[in-house]
């Protein structure tokens, strides 16, 4: 009968009320903002900014941090003469793929960008990069990776000349080769603002338009795609003012939310959301005033499987714009609302934010604390937007104005281009990192392993608790040591085979964070039983010398190792049982030793006191 190790996770839970939070900034002696943001596999922090050391010398810097923000290293990439960088994924193979525009010979007036992929290794080392020149002018919208491998992008492309601008999408394979590519083109011009791909695989290209009313205001533009850019519909809102647009995030259940601003003589300038049904049904449509001088906007959020969402902008004056958040309900009605005055007298601006793995939330833009440079930023918050310094509050009013719906025809075309390659410089332009505030709690975190020799039900326990715990409380239920005060608890024996509670509470200079499981534990036994003793005592009196198993097979094999993982003893031909002296020849101090049996295709393991040693 094989021995067969049951250790299960049944269910956990961590303590959520102890999330950490930070305000990081990153940047040099000139004007830094942090464009992109995205959690990476190993839970760290990839970052864009748009750094520079002068006004041409537009450069792109590309940024990893832990989980705190802090910084690992980062890495300046120039694309000719002015690299802009917009959107960074992380591909499939833990690579990193940057997206934006870049210009050989830079002007006052911009013109004459082409649009890049940068794609590096997961070091930031380049691999391969690639220009994309669509039109006389592209300016890129933003970078998705495809749920079926490969990527997505959208661009304007004719952008600022004298021709009217056209909205670009692309989708590229893995290597960036391009799959195919789409031109939407309207009347009186689109400028595409936002782009998301939907749980189905759909498309959906959010934008802003004139020509739908007598006045050329500006309107919303949603135009919704199959997956190989065909259209679906096309649908224009708008009220009698001017209507801007500048994001478009979707969920699990297909629903689209796209916000903005919006205008009206009575309250000036108010954010406002429209959720769609996959359809394009209009859910809801609504409106939120602050009351600020000029006005409030809302530039990225977030879209929640339950309906409801989360919306990231700036509210105030021409001259001094402070970060907000609006979280709303399923119904567009409002839940809680908060405001972050980074740095009164000066302009604040988020653009991007994403939902971290321990349902935080991280958003980065261009903040400017007090006594520093203006520099990107990256702020962590609990999942309600908390944060231990810079909060405030700020009422939003909810109120509903009527958006009109059009239901126009755009042109769509198939665009014919091959990227080329492109020299991507690497330059010397110092990022340094600024710690404006942070409460960084521990993440507790346990594995154990079981005595698999059936006799026992011992469990030794590893904590693998994160950011600098200096304490530790166990609790075990049904085990003969009920608690435990010390990292790594090495004997914790359980009444029964069978499923028990484990929880460890872990401390830092931050604060307190624990954790629950329940495991299972049981083994099978061998067919003969293995006589093993849990003590020896190696002091040369002749009584219990050896740590010797009794029924171990000719063919197997055992090692013994230390507490720190270092090897101690192995079997050979000739010695089969362990005296106490290591390798070296070096007697063994007094502690407890674990051991490795490799029986046929079965490994067991367990553990042995050593008593009278060195």
């Amino acid at each position: 009968m094989k021995a067969l190790l049951l250790l299960i996770s049944l269910f956990f839970s961590i303590n959520a009320g102890a999330q950490s939070t930070f305000i990081k900034t990153y940047g040099n002696s000139q004007s830094d903002f942090g464009t992109s943001c995205v959690e990476a596999f190993d839970k760290g922090i990839l970052l864009t900014v748009s750094t520079s050391t002068n006004f041409f010398n537009i450069q792109m810097a590309l940024v990893k941090t832990d989980r705190n923000g802090q910084m690992l290293w980062n890495k300046i990439k120039q694309v000719g003469s002015y690299s802009y960088p917009q959107s960074v994924v992380e591909s499939t193979d833990s690579g990193i793929v940057v997206f934006g525009s870049a210009n050989y010979t830079p002007t006052l007036n911009g013109n004459d960008d082409f649009l890049f992929l940068l794609k590096t290794d997961s070091n930031g080392n380049d691999l391969w990069s690639k220009e994309f020149r669509f039109s006389q002018n592209d300016q890129p919208v933003k970078l998705l990776k495809a749920k079926t491998g490969g990527f997505i992008f959208s661009a304007i492309n004719d952008y600022n000349i004298s021709v009217y601008p056209k909205a670009g999408i692309v989708r590229l394979e893995e290597d960036g080769s391009i799959r195919w590519s789409k031109r939407i083109e309207v009347p009186f011009g689109i400028k595409p603002t936002s782009i998301v791909e939907t749980i189905n695989g759909n498309i959906c290209l959010v934008g802003n338009v004139v020509g739908y009313n007598s006045i050329y205001f500006n309107d919303v533009a949603v135009c919704y795609l199959d997956s190989n850019g065909a259209e679906l519909w096309t649908k224009v809102f708008q009220t009698y003012y001017d209507d801007e647009c500048n994001i478009v995030t979707t969920n699990t259940a297909g629903e689209l939310f796209i916000s903005g601003r919006t205008y009206s003589i009575a309250r000036e300038w108010d954010s406002f959301q429209i959720k769609l049904n996959s359809a394009g049904d209009m859910q809801y449509q609504r409106m939120y005033d602050a009351g600020t001088s000029n006005g409030e906007i809302m530039r990225t959020g977030i879209s929640y499987d339950d309906g409801s969402s989360l919306l990231l902008g700036d509210v105030g004056g021409w001259d001094e714009r402070d970060i907000t958040m609006l979280r709303l309900n399923s119904d567009g009605s409002i839940r809680w609302c908060r405001k972050y005055p980074f740095s009164p007298q000066f302009t604040n601006y988020p653009y991007g934010i994403i939902r971290t793995s321990d349902d935080g939330l991280i958003f980065t833009g261009d903040i400017r604390p007090p006594a520093y440079y203006r520099d990107a930023a990256l702020v962590k918050t609990t999942n309600i937007g908390g944060l231990i310094c810079y909060q405030d509050t700020v009422i939003f009013t909810m109120h509903q104005d009527t958006f009109t719906v059009i239901e126009p025809s755009f042109t769509i075309i198939d665009t014919l281009i091959v990227p080329v390659d492109s020299i991507v410089n690497v330059t010397f332009n110092l990022i340094t990192e600024k710690s404006v505030c942070q409460q960084i709690f521990p993440i507790p975190d346990f594995t154990y392993e079981e005595d698999t020799i059936c006799s026992s039900q011992c469990i030794r326990f590893i904590d693998k608790s994160l950011n600098d715990p200096i304490s530790w409380s166990w609790t075990f239920s049904g085990a003969d040591s009920a608690v435990s005060y010390v990292q790594n608890p090495e004997e914790i024996c359980f009444e029964s085979k069978g499923s028990f509670i484990v929880n460890l509470e872990v401390t830092n200079s931050d604060g307190t964070s624990s954790i629950t499981k329940e495991i299972t534990i049981g083994s099978e036994c061998p067919e003969e039983p293995f006589v093993i003793p849990n003590v020896f005592t190696p002091n040369g009196d002749g009584k219990n010398d050896i740590f010797e198993i009794k029924n171990l097979p000719a063919s197997a094999t055992m090692r013994i190792y230390n507490r720190w993982g270092n090897q101690m003893f192995t079997t050979s031909e000739k010695k089969r049982s362990w005296t106490g002296f290591d390798t070296n020849g070096k007697k063994a101090s007094d502690g407890v030793y674990f051991y490795v049996l490799d029986v046929s295709s079965v490994t067991y393991k367990g553990s042995i006191q050593l008593i009278g040693g060195n």
